[in-house]
């Protein structure tokens, strides 16, 4: 937006709202004196009412503001207007309790005196109300406030003379006429700040309550002025009571409605922290559900662990028993031998598995990304693996021809893992006599390897877990060794080569294939 336009917008809306505080008050108050000189209407509990609703409307807004000041929702100097409004609202309240009379005159005056250059110190600096200054200053005016109001009622006899001869005195007009200068000297403070934008005591947030406040204070200084032209009970005396009363009204309306909108707004950030809070405690509790089953897991892991690392170890301890046991040489210790070596290499397997785990997640595991050809790591995994194979009686059937050339960027070493802990797992949960068929199929972006046995298979609802730590799908204390981590190490190193690994298994009875994926660039 354009500053030039928002400056002319302010304007506009300031030569507005000026006519109706000022000249239209002044020229009716003006016409009433001159044109109905001779008119009097003598009514004290109109003119109680009148005083009273002003009080009252006074005191409220002081409170109103004082609230938004201690809650940030107004600036500091707006302190200087509450202590006004408190001033003219405690000494009116006193002023409605009378009949005519010098304490009658001398307190309306006094109020509009000392309300006008209390307004008027509002062009003070801010750093006048700090915290204790301000009490200070609040215990200050409601004293001297209610001090002057008793003081007045019960010692009128000690107060100056305020009417000669049905007119006001000289005094009684200097009192109110120093008062509706003191407003029309807070409203410029208002004004300053509407026109203004650089200045430093102007908030954008605040100029509504400032162009409030300066109609307010205008409304009042012109009531005061006006009080030099009036008699008491005449048709001038009766407009700037009027005067007055609108001032009240338009500032109690606003400050009503703007207390309500903020305690809406406060309840609105209730709500809203409302819901955070059970968002939160949502989380919290679906937090606390992973924790549980991380838990749980970890139980699971080390109950799995025991048992699994305990096989082997019970096995390496009971054959190098028999061996020292027995002191004549004999031909099965060669049978010894080989359990222990067995058992040995099973234990190194788990051990090296958990490791690499334990290292993937702490992220502190690089591979060295490199051109390969991927055939031949498959060759070599299918060598490496023969021989167990064929102790199980399945067969590898390697459909990949020898001299494929499928170059792709991988670890060698870690994609050589993957290969074998499926080739592994292919083998030791095929069937009897089973085989397992090693393909490839590639297309633009990808090459897929799959390894499809003639195993037991594996269920839809097995398939969501197979991925899960420790998880071995009923196969726990089996004669099948394993411990629930090859294929969750597998998938960490895939995606750490930037691949993928997955399972398709239709029904439990046709087995199941398990392949990787990775990206490739035919050459």
């Amino acid at each position: 937006m354009n500053p030039d336009n928002t400056l002319v917008k302010k304007t506009d809306y300031l030569w507005l709202s000026i006519p109706l505080s000022v000249v239209l008050p002044m020229v009716i108050g003006l016409i009433l004196s001159n044109y109905f000189p001779g008119w009097r209407w003598s009514h004290y509990p109109f003119h109680s009412m009148l005083e009273s609703f002003g009080s009252l409307s006074s005191l409220i807004i002081a409170t109103l503001m004082l609230l938004m000041i201690n809650n940030q929702h107004l600036p500091r100097y707006y302190t200087w207007i509450a202590c006004a409004l408190i001033y003219m609202g405690i000494l009116d309240g006193f002023h409605a309790l009378l009949h005519t009379g010098i304490s009658f005159v001398w307190l309306h005056s006094i109020a509009t005196m000392a309300g006008g250059l209390t307004f008027m110190a509002i062009w003070l600096p801010e750093s006048l109300l700090t915290g204790q200054r301000k009490n200070i200053l609040l215990i200050s005016v409601i004293s001297s406030a209610l001090f002057v109001g008793i003081f007045s009622i019960l010692y009128p006899s000690y107060l100056p003379t305020m009417v000669v001869s049905d007119q006001f005195s000289i005094l009684a007009k200097v009192l109110n006429i120093t008062g509706g200068i003191g407003f029309i000297i807070g409203s410029s403070f208002f004004l300053k700040n509407h026109l203004l934008s650089n200045n430093t005591h102007h908030n954008e947030s605040h100029k509504n309550e400032d162009i409030v406040f300066a109609n307010h204070a205008l409304l009042f200084g012109i009531a005061g002025i006006l009080f030099e032209s009036s008699v008491i009970w005449d048709a001038g005396w009766w407009w700037w009571h009027i005067l007055r009363l609108l001032a009240y009204l338009v500032v109690l309306i606003y400050f009503l409605s703007l207390f309500k909108e903020q305690q809406d707004t406060l309840t609105r950030n209730e709500l809203k922290l409302n819901n955070v809070n059970k968002d939160l405690e949502q989380r919290v509790y679906e937090r606390t559900k992973e924790l549980e089953k991380a838990n749980q897991a970890k139980s699971e892991f080390l109950s799995s662990m025991s048992h699994e690392l305990r096989t082997p170890m019970n096995a390496i301890l009971g054959f190098a028993q028999l061996i020292t046991l027995d002191k004549k040489p004999k031909s099965n210790y060669k049978s010894y031998a080989d359990e222990i070596l067995s058992a040995g290499d099973h234990l190194l397997e788990l051990i090296n598995k958990i490791l690499d785990l334990s290292i993937i997640e702490e992220k502190k595991l690089d591979v060295n990304m490199e051109d390969t050809n991927i055939s031949k790591i498959i060759s070599d995994s299918v060598a490496t693996m023969y021989s167990i194979a064929e102790q199980s009686n399945i067969q590898l059937i390697n459909n990949i021809p020898a001299e494929s050339h499928y170059i792709v960027r991988v670890d060698n070493l870690r994609l050589k893992q993957v290969i074998l802990n499926l080739l592994s797992n292919a083998i030791k949960y095929n069937q009897k006599n089973g085989k397992v068929d090693i393909s490839i199929n590639v297309t633009d972006d990808k090459i897929r390897i799959s390894f499809k046995d003639t195993g037991i298979g594996i269920s839809k609802e097995k398939q969501e877990k197979l991925f899960t730590p420790f998880e071995r799908l009923g196969f726990e204390g089996n004669v099948i060794e394993g411990a629930g981590i090859g294929l969750v190490l597998s998938k960490k190193l895939m995606k750490l080569m930037n691949g993928t690994i997955g399972v398709q298994s239709t029904s439990p009875a046709q087995g199941s294939t398990f392949y990787i994926e990775l990206p490739y660039k035919p050459q």
